[in-house]
């Protein structure tokens, strides 16, 4: 037995040796074998150099056979695991270009654009340095100097026209020396030589300026057809002796535009388009403003006829233009159309009011806009029209619409009318798809912000100020008002365009929540500052007392801002409902700090002068304010935090401060008026107010507190009751009791004792509501819920 023991020992002894090698050999397979490979679909025969490790055998061995020494243990053979299969080399990047080539893109660049540039240049001056030279010697006549001028502005136009083909780029610089040479000697034959009049040179520089036409034509570059208008708009100046003639002026920029806009039709070249407007336009801007609206040099009639003539024909074109590729409109075709229209309706507007009369201004806006419903009619009737332009013309029929009544009512039309191009082209823009537009819409904004600064502090300030007693507005039919109260509906309809488009995505770079609310905040500064700086004015004209003036002003901001937080609790971000709950109580507080002042000097005017007791009982209005207010508030933060939470504890110490400061000052209002004589001292009323009625207020007020906070369950509230409570005692001890009069003391000890009393038996009947459920708050469903 003991034996058969022993055996059993040693067998259990060499079974768990076994069992340790068995480990140390996995442990040393996973040291030997590397990262798994790749699953392999075909059989991967073992070379010879395999591992094999032996698997060590259970075997039984019979009792008193056991081997005496441990079997000796094979050592592994090192062998080269099978290669794993070949994976495809992962795509690299593209490399950047070598820094040699891109030294050679500048190269290129240099030498095929900016040196022929440089080049001319210096050529144009060093000819003319040379004439200058010849001159100075006397070398040559006048008439020499003007032949040698022709002959190599020509020269540099053969030169470039036999290169054409092979150095189009280089050839057209060419061109553009020769014709700049040619112009500049010209000139110079005109005004310094006096070889040729100036009905003479002013042919040839049309000549001139149609031969560069017909370069521009057969070279097929629109930079010599720029260089033909730059010469066009040019040679007016050139040739300028400051007594020229309107009529012909502009009857040669009316044949130049017409020119070159047939050109550029027909070359599909929209930058001629575009040089031709603006150069037209600083033309006829510098000429009405100087010789018409400000020397009055020129007719008004003449102004307003050409005006319409530029005006037709750049819409013309643009229209045509449509007609012609039969594809959306681009930025260029936009911003040409809608400059020419503001700029033509201002113009007209600057003339018409010369003409002294309003109600021509109002036929002008009108007729603007059955122009453009009837050209709206005509471009939807036809399909091969860009749609854009008919929106377009929709857009400013309704933008002359709604401005008739402004400038009927003698309103400031330009601001009226940059703001309703603001919302207008972001009209476009989404309906055209074209998003450059909106940029256009964000940089009028800015200027019609600009505007109406000006506009009220011309119309209000100046007014008032420098003008106290004449030139009065209107109440609410005004320039000032109207122009002001048009550009804020223009932002708010914007806003509801924002609205339109998709969640999620970016305007000009800014996420779409961020810039609708951008413009919701534009909107409630241009609506507030509209209606203080009308209120103020009327206010200032027809108030004289300043204390009206201001208890009105707080009327305004209180009834403002409390709709605009009602407003906004329903469709904005909670953060602007924070924001402006936090300006709502601010506006609170300035009951007490100057509001309440206004009040004193009212009704001591009433008292002691004839000042109608309506000014004095406005301040009711304000009291129901300031109480809508806190109550409004309120609600949002029972909503967002709970009756309890600490945000709401805060509350209520706020709302029993600006409630007991009312109620004390109504005091002393009823005191005032009810002992007044005017024989003593209103001090002597004031004194027994503070000494007797306040702790009797005060007490009334804390009972109140201390019943609202037992009957809701909200200890901060019987905190606050209580404290009032001590703050009245010790003011009673050691203020009122001296000098009071002893039917004082009785009303004011008898009355808080009461209450005090009354108090005490409140918390013994109910403090096992009280404290046994240590103020529990209720489940309100409307707790912690967000704002809607």
């Amino acid at each position: 037995m003991e034996n058969n023991e022993e055996i059993l020992k040693k067998l259990e002894g060499l079974i768990s040796k076994t069992d340790s090698l068995k480990g140390e050999l996995n442990e040393l397979k996973k040291i030997i074998s590397t990262e798994p490979a790749p699953p392999v679909k075909e059989e991967i025969k073992p070379s010879p150099k395999q591992v094999i490790f032996p698997t060590p055998i259970k075997e039984v061995v019979p009792p008193g056979h056991e081997p005496m020494v441990k079997p000796p243990v094979q050592p592994p053979v090192m062998v080269q695991p099978p290669a794993p299969k070949s994976q495809p080399l992962p795509v690299q990047p593209m490399a950047p270009p070598p820094k040699k080539a891109q030294d050679n893109r500048v190269e290129k660049y240099i030498g095929e654009n900016l040196i022929n540039k440089i080049g001319i240049a210096v050529l144009v001056i060093g000819i003319g340095f040379f004439v200058k030279y010849a001159i100075d010697k006397q070398w040559i006549n006048e008439t020499a100097r003007v032949l040698i001028g022709v002959l190599c502005g020509l020269a540099l136009i053969g030169v470039a026209y036999k290169m054409r083909k092979r150095y189009k780029a280089f050839s057209s610089v060419l061109i553009g020396g020769g014709i700049s040479v040619l112009y500049f000697t010209f000139t110079l034959a005109y005004r310094e030589y006096e070889l040729i009049s100036q009905p003479v040179a002013f042919i040839i520089m049309i000549l001139v300026t149609a031969f560069t036409v017909f370069l521009s034509l057969s070279f097929d570059r629109k930079e010599i057809a720029i260089i033909a208008i730059i010469g066009g708009f040019a040679s007016p100046l050139l040739l300028s002796t400051g007594t020229g003639n309107y009529i012909v002026l502009f009857t040669y920029l009316l044949i130049l535009n017409i020119g070159m806009l047939v050109l550029a039709y027909f070359k599909h070249w929209k930058i001629v388009n575009l040089v031709c407007f603006f150069g037209t336009l600083i033309f006829y801007g510098s000429w009405l403003g100087v010789n018409v609206l400000t020397r009055h040099k020129d007719p008004y009639l003449g102004a307003f006829i050409f005006a319409s003539c530029f005006y037709a024909v750049f819409f013309i074109m643009n229209i045509i233009n449509s007609f012609r590729e039969e594809k959306k409109s681009g930025v260029f075709e936009i911003i040409i159309l809608v400059s020419n229209t503001f700029f033509y309706y201002l113009a007209g507007m600057l003339i018409l009011q010369r003409v002294s009369s309003y109600d021509l201004q109002g036929i002008f806006t009108a007729c603007m806009a059955v122009f453009h419903l009837a050209a709206s009619y005509l471009l939807f009737r036809n399909k091969k029209v860009d749609n854009v332009f008919a929106y377009l013309m929709i857009g400013f029929a309704l933008s002359f619409i709604s401005l008739f009544a402004p400038v009927q009512l003698h309103g400031n039309f330009i601001t009226a009318f940059w703001a309703a191009e603001v919302a207008l082209l972001f009209w476009m823009s989404q309906v055209s798809n074209i998003k450059m537009l909106k940029y256009f819409s964000a940089g009028i904004m800015v200027i019609v912000c600009c505007w109406l600064i000006n506009d009220w502090y011309t119309i209000y300030v100046a007014n008032y100020i420098l003008y106290p007693t004449t030139n009065a507005l209107p109440v609410i039919f005004n320039k000032g008002f109207f122009t002001a109260l048009f550009s804020t509906a223009s932002v708010f309809v914007t806003m509801k365009l924002i609205d339109r488009e998709e969640a999620g995505t970016t305007i000009m770079g800014i996420p779409r929540n961020i810039y609708r609310s951008l413009h919701l905040g534009l909107f409630v500064i241009l609506l507030y500052v509209t209606l203080n700086v009308e209120l103020k004015y009327q206010l200032n004209h027809y108030f004289d007392q300043g204390a009206i003036r201001q208890i009105v002003g707080y009327s305004y901001n209180a009834l403002f801002f409390l709709c605009l937080l009602y407003y906004l609790k329903k469709y904005a971000l909670q953060g602007f409902v924070v924001a402006f709950s936090i300006l709502c109580l601010l506006i609170t507080l300035g009951y007490p700090m100057a509001s309440h002042f206004s009040n004193i000097i009212l009704r001591d005017a009433y008292l002691e002068s004839d000042s109608p007791i309506g000014y004095f009982m406005y301040h009711y209005l304000n009291i129901v304010l300031v109480t809508s207010i806190l109550f409004f508030v309120y609600s949002i933060i029972k909503t967002k935090s709970g009756i309890h939470s600490v945000l709401m504890n805060i509350y209520y110490w706020f709302m029993a401060f600006i409630f007991i400061f009312m109620a004390t000052s109504e005091l002393d209002h009823i005191a005032v008026i009810s002992f007044y004589d005017p024989d003593s001292c209103t001090c002597i009323i004031f004194n027994n107010t503070i000494r007797i009625g306040y702790p009797v207020l005060w007490g009334i007020a804390s009972f109140i507190i201390m019943i609202i906070g037992m009957n809701k369950k909200i200890r901060m509230l019987r905190i606050i009751s209580l404290s009032v409570f001590f703050i009245t005692l010790v003011k009673l001890f050691t203020y009122d009791i001296v000098n009071i009069s002893a039917a004082g003391k009785i009303i004011a000890f008898i009355l808080l004792g009461i209450l005090l009393l009354t108090i005490s038996f409140l918390y013994q009947k109910l403090k096992k509501i009280l404290f046994e459920e240590h103020d529990k708050p209720e489940e309100d469903h409307e707790i912690n819920q967000p704002l809607n």
